[in-house]
């Protein structure tokens, strides 16, 4: 069932000064997983916290693998600091998905997919090691039903020795009313390949769908808003398997986002995708979606102009 969302609710969030944020670690040990691959059986939890609980979607062989990535190997969303090294990985390439509107698209059946229970409404920022040229999709439902969900994803690109590109970030179109993927979007072709029922690679949707091919990887995040009538949410890589070693959960729009760590001679690294927090992009190159002072969003955390704006995790004002 689609959720109807309510947006006294989303906004009593939005400016709530004490709202909750709760750190999910996905690093193997709530299902006794090891380096070696073990069948699990689709529903096992792989984490949890008071209002979310991260699962296996799907029977599949789960393994511990290594998330942290060229010295990166934490996330501050919001002010708060989430360290991550090792996630959890399944083994079997996720099949069943398909983009074709917004009633008939169809989420995976079978494989390494991640399903996350919502108690709340808020945002879920869902940490993985990333790779530029693998379909990303996120999913409101279960393998009965479910809608392909808009998301921001904000990478490291470090590998790619880009200096025009040295992160990737994008947000795919939402629909005012649920914050699906908004089929009847403009620049939906950017995003998506309707032709094939896929997405873009994520070097695709930066650089263009007829570039060459890069193939880098990189470390980073993808963020989307939840309900808790809505209940569950699937995420996925297509053609590979997602790998996460942890979910944050907040009640507030994310409009401060970042990516540190340290390299191997001990200098500190830091990505700032959203916010002031003060870090600089790869070779020093100032991350491409950095605020600027007096930046406002919308509920999915996206820059905006229009509709109920957010500025600094407040509620600022409705523009028509």
């Amino acid at each position: 069932m689609k959720k109807q969302l309510l947006l006294g609710a989303l906004l009593m969030g939005a400016v709530c000064a004490n709202a909750q944020i709760e750190k999910i670690v996905v690093d193997g040990s709530a299902a006794s997983l090891g380096a070696e691959a073990t069948a699990i059986t689709g529903g096992t939890v792989l984490g949890s916290s008071d209002n979310i609980t991260v699962k296996a979607a799907y029977d599949d062989s789960y393994k511990v693998v290594s998330c942290a990535f060229q010295g990166y190997n934490n996330v501050i969303v919001n002010g708060e600091s989430f360290g991550f090294g090792d996630g959890v990985q399944g083994s079997t390439n996720p099949t069943g998905q398909k983009l074709v509107d917004a009633e008939t698209s169809t989420p995976p059946t079978a494989g390494a997919v991640i399903q996350i229970d919502v108690k709340k409404d808020g945002y879920l920022v869902v940490v993985s090691k990333l790779s530029s040229n693998k379909e990303y999709y996120v999913w409101e439902g279960d393998a009965t039903w479910a809608a392909p969900v808009a998301y921001s994803l904000y990478m490291d690109w470090s590998a790619a020795a880009n200096a025009e590109h040295p992160t990737i970030s994008y947000s795919w179109p939402a629909d005012a009313e649920f914050g699906y993927l908004d089929f009847a979007a403009a620049d939906l072709d950017k995003y998506v390949d309707l032709a094939t029922g896929k997405a873009r690679w994520p070097e695709k949707v930066v650089l263009g769908a007829d570039a060459e091919k890069v193939g880098k990887n990189g470390v980073g995040v993808i963020v989307f808003p939840v309900a808790a009538e809505a209940g569950s949410y699937l995420i996925q890589a297509a053609g590979s398997k997602i790998s996460v070693p942890g979910v944050i959960f907040s009640e507030n729009p994310i409009t401060d986002l970042q990516l540190t760590g340290a390299d191997e001679d001990g200098n500190p690294l830091a990505i700032t995708f959203l916010g002031e927090g003060g870090g600089t992009g790869v070779n020093g190159i100032q991350a491409t979606e950095s605020v600027v002072e007096g930046q406002t969003y919308d509920l999915g955390g996206r820059p905006a102009t229009k509709g109920l704006l957010i500025q600094k995790g407040k509620a600022k004002r409705f523009v028509k």
